[in-house]
């Protein structure tokens, strides 16, 4: 008997078919203008009618013409702040890795690394890494910076031998000067959060103790904001061996932090802090911001769902792995939850026949709007928002409201979904990242192996091969993000980038082959 199987997808499941990573996602999104989505907001509020109890007693006296506001410099300096915050390991790590993402900065060009080099050398003599400034510069010992990694780098001692032998070279001496600037900040981030912590080692249980908290601050301006602004505002060429050498070297500096960016931007935090005025429209800028955020989001969603639709013929991918194991009979019943907010699993499904299986968006898609007056979830067509009579926004960034997870048709949603995991014979998990911040998610998992019973495959991405990941060390990380006292059911099954397990097997293969089915 074929196995029935539920299927949970994340970001990761539509990388092959153009969707852009977590990251990258929030880079793309701060660099747009929002001119259209303020026209679109604006052609909302000309279709309410002024004289009805939503607009006189919800919304602001003389809203209708009230200027309306979007997330600006400040706005973008106040999410660098917080991702220097939250994610300041993540940026130290990635400057720590810096010879790590040359490398995949040159590869992304289609630069040979043994030719760049080349490049270097013909001005200096030696190849790069030759030489570094691991014994020329030290940090302070105080800011903790093990050895001050980022000065053993090969690529960044050349790139500073590039900018002595060419101080003339700005754009390459204004990105160092904010790697510079970024690495310490990202130390002394730490440094200062240490403090704020634990000011006093010891003092007695005395009030006054607690009152001296948070004394201790960061100058943003002085710690990376300038590289943080630099590459918002700015753009550069991949790299190329054709461009001087000071060129090279400004354009593999700008990409790398780049990377790191798109690694570590807090987007959250700016959304957490702003999803209430979804609320409080007479808190009308910031009203006007969050709305006009999400608006920009779902624009920039729906291009790229857009595009992977129009390339889907001839494509493949893990959806397409679903449909082939389904249609041959090797797995039944399939059921799918979703994180994603793309149509992409549900044509795929449809254009192979089988338009019957249909994913269920557990955080809302780029078809779902909310109207927060009514904590209702609407599908509502985009070109007819201006005759909605209300303010909608596309309903996406779930974790970050838990008002709309009460809505009805949301509280059905995840009902529903979980029910199908217990009829189930085994749940399969993947391109998710069970982030802390997906706790709505990740419960549904803890519950249905320790309540239920049931098998969880969590299928993690092995850019190296499947054959290389550590199985037992990521299954305790698994445990321990999705909260689990014993994670007997868990199974990792690592997937390679021809979607293939170490077996050769193709991943969904390998998983309903692997279990005892039910009647």
């Amino acid at each position: 008997m074929a196995a029935k199987l539920s299927f949970f997808f994340g970001a990761g499941a539509e990388v092959g078919y153009g969707m852009p990573a977590g990251g990258r996602f929030a880079l793309d999104i701060f660099r747009r203008s929002m001119d259209d989505e303020r026209a679109q907001f604006q052609r909302m509020r000309a279709g309410i009618n002024p004289r009805t109890v939503y607009a006189t007693d919800w919304l602001p006296p003389g809203y209708e013409t009230k200027r309306v506001a979007v997330f600006g410099s400040t706005d973008r300096a106040s999410l660098f702040e917080a991702s220097l915050e939250y994610r300041r390991t993540l940026v130290r790590d990635g400057l720590n890795r810096y010879d790590e993402l040359c490398r995949e900065v040159l590869r992304g060009a289609g630069v040979d690394e043994r030719e760049f080099s080349d490049l270097f050398e013909r001005t200096f003599g030696r190849p790069v890494g030759a030489e570094t400034y691991a014994q020329e510069i030290e940090l302070n010992p105080s800011l903790g910076a093990n050895g001050s990694e980022l000065f053993r780098s090969a690529y960044f001692s050349a790139a500073l031998d590039v900018l002595g032998k060419r101080p003339q070279a700005t754009g390459l001496r204004n990105l160092l000067r904010g790697t510079l600037e970024l690495y310490v900040g990202s130390l002394g981030q730490q440094l200062v959060s240490s403090l704020n912590d634990q000011i006093f080692q010891k003092a007695p249980d005395i009030p006054v103790f607690d009152d001296l908290a948070g004394i201790f601050r960061l100058e943003y301006g002085q710690a990376g904001l300038a590289a943080y602004r630099l590459v918002l505002e700015e753009t550069r060429a991949p790299v190329s061996l054709a461009a001087a050498i000071e060129v090279a070297f400004e354009s593999l500096a700008f990409h790398v932090i780049e990377t790191i960016m798109a690694q570590c931007l807090d987007y959250q935090g700016l959304v957490d802090g702003n999803f209430r005025y979804l609320y409080a429209p007479r808190e009308w800028a910031k009203f006007c911001k969050i709305s006009t955020f999400l608006l920009s989001v779902r624009t920039y969603i729906a291009e790229l769902e857009a595009r992977a639709l129009g390339g889907l013929d001839g494509s493949a991918g893990y959806y397409h792995d679903v449909l082939a194991s389904l249609t041959e009979g090797r797995i039944r019943d399939v059921q799918v939850g979703t994180a994603n907010y793309t149509a992409l699993f549900d044509s795929v499904m449809a254009g192979g026949g089988r338009g019957d299986v249909r994913a269920r968006f557990l955080n809302g898609s780029v078809r779902d709007f909310y109207d927060p007056y009514r904590n209702m979830i609407v599908a509502q067509d985009a070109g007819a928002l201006d005759r909605a009579g209300r303010f909608l926004v596309p309903f996406m960034f779930t974790q970050s409201g838990i008002k709309p997870l009460t809505s009805v048709e949301m509280s059905r949603r995840y009902v529903d979904f979980y029910d199908a995991m217990r009829a189930s014979d085994a749940v399969v998990v993947l391109g998710y990242g069970f982030n802390g911040d997906d706790g709505h998610i990740n419960g549904m998992f803890r519950a249905v192996t320790e309540e239920a019973g049931k098998p969880v495959f969590v299928c993690p991405y092995a850019p190296g091969g499947p054959g290389g990941v550590d199985l037992a060390r990521e299954r305790e990380e698994l445990a321990r993000k999705i909260r689990m006292d014993r994670p007997d059911n868990l199974t990792v099954l690592p997937v390679g980038g021809d979607r293939r397990v170490a077996s050769g097997e193709v991943w969904v293969d390998k998983i309903a082959a692997s279990i005892p089915t039910a009647p």
